[in-house]
């Protein structure tokens, strides 16, 4: 009896322990997805400006770009505190610039063609590719 006690205890243990992991996956895999949703959200604040001259907008594109960089931060405070994996690749905008330089042309060409409230398919972040590798200088 005592051996089939401690035998059911160690699965309960383990059906715990599998179901912390995942909740622990699909937090981490939250936070992931946020954290590149901020970077492509970086990319594209730096790319609305390039056909647009005001600066007070220009100014008000940098101040959405902090507190992105303050989001961002925050979620990778909160995949180290869950102990997720961190990203490998740096954190930048760039990484993005090109899909977000698309959206921009393409949302220029739409407003000037009277098409401006259809969504355009080079604005759809999800589809939002990295455009470069970093490779280690000599």
């Amino acid at each position: 009896m005592k051996s089939y006690l401690v035998f059911l205890c160690f699965l309960l243990g383990v059906n715990v322990v599998q179901a912390q992991t995942k909740a622990v996956d699909s937090t981490c895999e939250q936070l992931s997805i946020a954290v590149e949703g901020g970077v492509k959200e970086l990319a594209y604040y730096e790319m609305t400006g390039i056909l647009d001259n005001s600066a007070p907008r220009e100014t008000n594109r940098k101040l959405n770009q902090v507190l992105q960089m303050g989001a961002i931060q925050a979620n990778l405070l909160l995949m180290q505190a869950n102990k997720c994996v961190l990203p490998k690749l740096p954190i930048s905008e760039t990484a993005y610039r090109a899909n977000a330089l698309q959206c921009e042309l393409a949302s220029g060409r739409a407003s000037r063609s009277k098409e401006g409230n259809t969504p355009l398919a080079e604005c759809d972040r999800a589809a939002w590719s990295r455009s470069y590798v970093y490779s280690k200088s000599p």
